[in-house]
């Protein structure tokens, strides 16, 4: 196997050492290679691609910039801004990429996004709140709708609303992790809410994962738990199980899913562990969504790094991004989705946040920069 991966980091205004979107390569033996410095900007804690081919309205303004190519679109969390850029095309390799817009998110602290078919969400942590932005040219535009959310919980992280996903569906409605007040809200394309679940107090849920039977997976980070949810007819909580290895204090952070073993990987900030869920195939009809249990605890083994807070499995891989320690490491998997103890490699990486897979697309053989 090979892969290209981007990452995404905190630069020194939010107290790390990323100068933006680095470039890791790895061979087919698994072994790990930094590749260099693709884009510069300020903290891009969050990475998306667009879709290959130009999406969103056409603009019809000649000096529009031509973003029809792979948009790579980042949370620059600091600036409180969504940011485009885009890659030259595959027929001109070794052509560096370009930063084609930043736009304003309408709140502060901008930590998640994702892309539907004319716009990108972003997720905004300091703020509490869900914007939307319309693509024009493939470009991220002016947010045109700011979702607001509110409530606390009881942890000393719980003082406010703290939006931190959000995960679309076909119905073009969107699901809305609030780590603050101990909630998943699913709003319509238009901003209204259409249902709301409590977890407990202190739950902080700030990931979410989509499974195969329409079920999602979502993760409390300040008490060390993971939960699957029912999306429909109405959001219900179906399960929960607590992390192995996660101790008091600890801040959970990625799932990363193994689909050969149905194993979900999740960091433990903290503690500097990784710990194992395994995700059962639903058997029958009967399964879906209320049947018996499915989430099993496994075990957990140490993260060699400090402050695992990214994770993202490449097929028999499972890499790490560790934040403190400014490294990404590459755990071997075997078939059951078992991590082996110790990395097989580990490079220096600064300060990397987020981990994004580019294979084939122009982000693979862009330019690096000094």
């Amino acid at each position: 196997m090979s892969a290209t991966l981007l990452v995404g980091g905190y630069g020194p205004d939010m107290g790390g050492s990323a100068r933006g979107v680095s470039r890791i390569r790895i061979d087919e033996r698994g072994a790990l290679a930094l590749d260099g410095l693709v884009l510069e900007m300020p903290s891009p804690s969050w990475l998306a691609l667009g879709e290959l081919g130009r999406s969103g309205s056409s603009t019809s303004a000649p000096d529009a910039p031509d973003v029809a190519l792979a948009p790579l679109y980042a949370a620059l969390e600091h600036a409180d801004a969504v940011a485009t850029a885009v890659a030259p095309s595959s027929t001109a390799d070794g052509a560096p990429a370009r930063l084609v817009a930043r736009t304003a998110t309408g709140s502060a602290a901008p930590c998640h996004l994702s892309v539907a078919d004319d716009a990108v969400w972003v997720a905004s942590y300091t703020g509490g709140t869900a914007s939307r932005h319309r693509l024009e040219n493939g470009m991220a535009t002016t947010y045109d709708l700011v979702v607001a959310f509110d409530g606390s919980g009881p942890r000393p992280e719980q003082d406010a609303a703290h939006a931190h996903t959000t995960l679309g569906f076909a119905d073009d409605s969107r699901l809305i992790a609030d780590l603050g007040s101990d909630r998943v809200v699913r709003i319509a394309d238009a901003g209204e809410e259409l249902d709301a679940l409590a977890f407990p107090p202190g739950t902080g849920p700030r990931d979410l994962l989509p499974l195969h039977d329409g079920t999602v997976l979502v993760l409390g980070e300040l008490d060390g738990t993971a939960h699957r949810i029912q999306i429909a007819p109405a959001l219900a909580l179906l399960e929960s199980v607590a992390l192995p290895g996660a101790v008091e204090g600890d801040h959970a952070a990625g799932l990363a899913l193994d689909r050969r073993s149905g194993v979900v990987h999740v960091g433990l900030r903290g503690s500097n562990r990784i710990a194992r869920v395994r995700v059962a195939v639903a058997e029958t009809e009967a399964d879906r969504p209320r049947g018996r249990a499915r989430l099993t605890a496994l075990d957990s083994i140490p993260s060699t790094g400090d402050w695992p807070r990214h994770l993202l499995v490449v097929d028999d891989l499972l890499l790490v991004a560790d934040q403190l320690s400014s490294s990404v490491s590459a755990y071997a998997l075997d078939p059951t989705g078992h991590a082996a103890p110790t990395p097989r490699g580990s490079i220096a990486v600064p300060s990397p946040t987020h981990l994004l897979r580019v294979d084939d697309t122009p982000w693979a053989t862009v330019a690096t920069r000094p």
